[in-house]
Parts: structure tokens; C-alpha cells; sequence
């Protein structure tokens, strides 16, 4: 008997939490990463990024990476550099900037 009821207490608790984790409002959050967003510095930032792999041209790598980042963030200007054309000299002196 004894047994039955921790069981029933345990089986409860763990109902009333699962139950509890899923209320609320999505409301607050999002008024949260405005906040963050409104703050963020917007001073001029390079992003410079290295493929060795040629399965993307650099039309697609405009269409898909840097025209997307620049209308969202427009103080962010992407360069893409393929490792490739220089072999590791391009890599090492990447590295070393």
C-alpha cells in the first residue's frame, strides 16, 4: 500500500512538472531577442572564410551566403577565399593575418 502511494506521488510530480515546462508565452522571448538584437554593436565587421572544396561556384556562394548576410546585416561584408588556387600558401598566409 505504502508502495502504491509513493509510486502515485512520484507519477504526479513528474505529470505537474512536465505540464508546468510547457506553459508560458512565447511572448517573452521574443521580446528578449529584440532587446539583444537593438543593442547589438553595428560597427563595420569582415568575415573571412576558406573553402577547399570547389562543389560551390562564387555565384553561389554570392547568392547564398554573402547577399543574404549583407540585406540582414549590412555593416557585415563577407570574403570567401578558396584554398585551392595558392595550395597552402594561401592557407598559411590566411593563418599568419
Amino acid at each position: 500500500m505504502l508502495k502504491k502511494r509513493i509510486a502515485l506521488s512520484i507519477a504526479t510530480i513528474m505529470i505537474a512538472l512536465t505540464a508546468s515546462a510547457c506553459g508560458g508565452t512565447s511572448d517573452g522571448n521574443k521580446q528578449g531577442s529584440e532587446t539583444l538584437a537593438s543593442s547589438a554593436p553595428t560597427s563595420p565587421v569582415a568575415l573571412v572564410f576558406m573553402s577547399d572544396v570547389a562543389v560551390i561556384s562564387d555565384e553561389e556562394v554570392d547568392k547564398l551566403v554573402k547577399e543574404p548576410i549583407k540585406a540582414k546585416y549590412p555593416h557585415i561584408t563577407v570574403e570567401y577565399k578558396r584554398a585551392n588556387t595558392k595550395g597552402n600558401e594561401g592557407l598559411e598566409a590566411m593563418l599568419a593575418a
